[in-house]
């Protein structure tokens, strides 16, 4: 990877035009298909060509697509030589905050993969899990991802029929070399829910099907795989679970292949460790399948229990042996390189895939490859769009905000979004818009761009700050962002991709012109800073100014100031339960480690005051509900500072000055209700946004609500029939 030198004080180096972006678009996917046309079919693509066709594997071997359909279109089915588009994105996710980043500039391999194959179909389980050996893999597509980690390439249409007709002609293997989606597993968690009876009708919801209730799913998931529920908090924040909102974003995410590693139920004694060198643990394994198949181990070499694919979805009509070999499986995999050490070599950030794409889909889907955590990122994509500017300075976005220009959007002057998570009247989570406008802070890390080439005879630029801590009246003093760094990415005239990261002074001045080259540096030459919020840069209103000049320190001209409120805390509150049997006037308080309630030898009922004071300047909502053992549900009897609503019970602040307050509602237990575990489960819930996520038109950019920011509290108990 080819160094980005960092031009030095007063560098007046040229600045990389910048090209019609449509256009260039235009030009790459005609290249992209240019080059498919082009490619060469391999001795895998061959084989499978001949076993479509009956044409002899020497006519086709080592022959461009192209060509073959001028010289033997006449004897094969034309549907095999047409190109096929298969999309995608190559991300990473962030591991704080679980945010999937795109990957730019990677190379992304498609290949033509033959692999043998254990499958492995445990007693008991609803999930089947394959073992490679003998993998033969031949590289038939090529392309790199762009600035947003997308791809699209073109695969041999013969390719994906020779895999469907393969899996088509054997029993329960259409369904075998499947992995099972997320709303797959999610219905399977759903029905170890029990289903209770509401305390009353509370009317239809109006709008669409509702999206699954995330919140009482990854209660469940937690006791069972706590995999599952970080992915169900993922989903939980998408866009498409409230009133109002697109689904699209979340439709995508629900419909991909589920990335569970969950590993298989092998026996004990195949995962122990012989001490032999020479492959030990995998001889115990492989000597035990082949004695349980009466099959010469032999055969099987390279069969190791540590590698594993799944779990994948299992042919539940079908009676299977426990252990299957099957040889020769068709499939075409993705693979993904990277230059992640900047030696010039690419590495591999994704590989040793099988089975990423349900071939049999009428529209394939897209495909999310998920890259190793060595992978580089880029911040959030940007509009491809230039920002326009004039003679002045000015800080115009952040990530996809509007700072300026669009007042029904943000007001410049409080800092606030006034879209996002509108007040609700009604003070319940389901509220039909119009609802008065919002008074919402950003947070996370903010890619402010703008306009700092205004000036002839400015070099350099920096963006100032005043700060002003919650609750306070004034403002700190005017400070420069320093040692904020980020990187800058793009290909050189070779193809390979380098790297730069624009470094400031001790006084907070950049650098106006980057390293010059034959394409822009993505995602933005006018990104002017991305601002890490929180840690050193506390919770408030921040007041920010952009300034050009030459150093040391010299000010040619100054930007209108702009505010923006920040916030990365959710609403604190104190969560309290207490007990009495019905009838008592006393209440007992519910603490300690394995707390019980203890409600009489022979039950009666019991009744549980749960109180919830939650309170922050940019509250939007709390709620609280129970969790129940068995099929007979606890009934709120009495409430105060919410009411019911699809979340529990709640409260949605209803103007900007709602900072939340005290909930209590009283619930009770039927005395035929099952001994075993109950509890109730809390939430509080910032107002605070994300300034990259926006709306698919023609929903305005930012009208939606989103659960970004929050705080969760569970307390379970073990009610007793015992005195």
């Amino acid at each position: 990877m080819a160094k980005s030198p960092n031009p030095g004080a007063g560098s007046n180096a040229p600045t990389t035009p910048s090209p019609d972006r449509a256009a260039a678009g235009a030009a790459r996917l005609s290249a992209d298909f240019d080059a498919a046309e082009s490619a060469v079919i391999g001795k895998l693509g061959a084989a499978r060509l001949a076993a479509l066709s009956g044409a002899p594997i020497k006519r086709l071997a080592g022959q461009p697509v192209a060509e073959l359909k001028a010289k033997l279109g006449h004897v094969l089915d034309p549907r095999w030589l047409f190109m096929q588009r298969v999309c995608g994105k190559v991300v990473r996710t962030d591991a704080t905050t679980g945010r999937q980043m795109p990957v730019p500039l990677a190379t992304v391999q498609v290949e033509d993969t033959d692999c043998s194959l254990f499958a492995y179909h445990p007693m008991g389980s609803q999930w089947s899990w394959l073992f490679p050996f003998n993998c033969r893999r031949e590289v038939i597509a090529t392309v790199k991802t762009d600035a947003c980690g997308n791809f699209c390439v073109w695969i041999p249409r013969f390719d994906i029929d020779w895999v469907l007709r393969w899996r088509t002609l054997r029993l329960c293997f259409p369904v075998l070399f499947e992995r099972p989606n997320w709303r797959e597993l999610l219905d399977d968690l759903r029905l170890r829910i029990p289903d209770l009876a509401e305390p009353g009708p509370r009317g239809p919801i109006p709008g669409p099907d509702p999206a699954p209730d995330f919140a009482a799913l990854r209660r469940t998931a937690l006791m069972t795989d706590s995999r599952a529920a970080e992915a169900l908090a993922h989903f939980e924040a998408l866009p498409g679970s409230a009133f109002g909102e697109d689904t699209s974003t979340l439709d995508q995410a629900l419909d991909a292949p589920a990335t569970l590693r969950m590993a298989p139920p092998l026996p004990a004694d195949f995962l122990t460790d012989t001490g032999d060198k020479k492959g030990g643990l995998s001889r115990v394994a492989l000597d035990t399948v082949a004695a349980q198949l009466k099959l010469d181990p032999k055969g099987f070499e390279g069969f190791d229990p540590r590698r594993w694919i799944g779990p994948m979805r299992r042919c539940v009509n079908v009676r299977m042996p426990e252990w299957v070999p099957i040889i020769d499986v068709p499939d075409i995999t993705f693979r993904v390189l990277q230059d992640v050490d900047g030696d010039g070599v690419e590495e591999v950030i994704y590989g040793e895939s099988h089975f990423d794409v349900r071939w049999n889909a009428g529209n394939l889907p897209f495909v999310t490859l998920e890259a190793d955590p060595s992978a580089r990122v880029a911040p959030d994509c940007f509009p491809d769009e230039q920002i326009p500017c004039g003679n002045a300075p000015a800080i115009v976005m952040a990530g996809r905000l509007p700072l300026t220009g669009d007042p029904t959007t943000f007001d410049g002057t409080t800092g606030y979004n006034l879209r996002t998570n509108r007040p609700h009247p009604s003070g319940t989570s389901v509220d039909a818009l119009p609802n008065p406008p919002a008074r919402s802070p950003a947070y996370g890390k903010l890619s402010l761009l703008g306009c700092h080439r205004t000036h002839p005879a400015a070099t350099h630029y920096r963006v100032m700050y005043r700060h002003r801590a919650p609750g306070s009246a004034a403002f700190g003093p005017q400070t420069p962002f320093v040692g904020v760094s980020w990187w800058l990415y793009r290909l050189n005239g070779a193809g390979v991709g380098e790297w730069h990261a624009p470094t400031s002074d001790a006084n907070g001045w950049y650098p106006i012109n980057l390293p010059a080259g034959p394409n822009d540096w993505l995602p933005s030459e006018q990104l002017l800073l991305d601002w890490p919020t929180g840690g050193a840069y506390p919770d408030g209103t921040y007041e920010l100014v952009l300034q050009v000049g030459t150093l040391p320190g010299n000010v040619l001209s100054s930007a209108a100031p702009v505010a923006v409120v920040v916030d990365n805390h959710a609403p604190g509150f104190v969560f309290d339960i207490a007990w009495r049997k019905a009838g008592d006037a006393a209440w007992q308080p519910i603490g300690g480690n394995c707390p019980v309630v203890r409600r009489g030898a022979a039950p009666v009922a019991v009744e549980f005051r749960v109180t919830m004071d939650v309170h922050s300047e940019h509250f939007r909502n709390a709620y609280f509900h129970p969790t129940v053992c068995g099929n007979v549900g606890m009934v709120r009897t009495s409430g105060l500072g919410g009411g019911d609503g699809p979340l529990g019970f709640e409260h949605w602040h209803t103007a900007v000055g709602d900072q939340g307050g005290l909930m209590q509602a009283v619930y009770t237990l039927p005395a035929n209700a099952a001994q075993g575990s109950y509890g109730f489960f809390a939430r509080s819930v910032s107002r605070a946004f994300d300034t990259n996520q926006v709306m698919v038109p023609p929903t305005p950019a930012f009208e939606y609500e989103a659960t970004r920011v929050y705080q969760d509290a569970s307390r379970l108990f073990a009610v007793f029939n015992a005195d």
